[in-house]
């Protein structure tokens, strides 16, 4: 318990949070990294 004080603690004074996240977030919305409209909006770098 005295962690999840602390944690909240913590929070509540800081300036920000960052959150980092992979690509699963997402895909999990529903953004997928291929199919024809990523082909279309990413084709210059899909070539590079």
């Amino acid at each position: 318990m005295t962690d999840i004080i602390n944690i909240k603690k913590w929070l509540d004074e800081a300036d920000a949070i960052i959150i980092g996240a992979g690509a699963g977030l997402s895909d999990a919305a529903g953004i997928h990294y291929s199919g024809k409209k990523f082909k279309h909006d990413f084709k210059d770098f899909i070539k590079k």
